[in-house]
């Protein structure tokens, strides 16, 4: 959980200092992960899926597609340890 949220705690102590956060503040994002590059990739891979599976397209296929599997497993990853500390 510590590596997880490692990238926040500089941007809280900030914040705290500042009393506030600036968009200048943040961080940038590759190319590959801004929305409007996700948005069209994930619009080309449901109308990939429609044209595959007319009857039945899924719409985590695409996803899956699109975004790949790491972002499912890290989030499998943090249930299982939110869930082990929870008991």
């Amino acid at each position: 959980m510590i590596l997880y949220n490692s990238w926040l705690s500089p941007l809280l102590r900030k914040s705290h200092k500042n009393g506030a956060l600036h968009l200048n503040d943040l961080y940038n994002l590759p190319p590959d992960l801004q929305s409007t590059e996700l948005t069209e990739k994930l619009e080309t891979n449901w109308l990939d899926e429609v044209k595959r599976c007319p009857s039945n397209p899924s719409l985590i296929r695409a996803t899956l597609r699109t975004l790949g599997w790491k972002p499912f497993l890290y989030g499998l990853l943090e249930l299982l340890y939110v869930s082990e500390n929870f008991n």
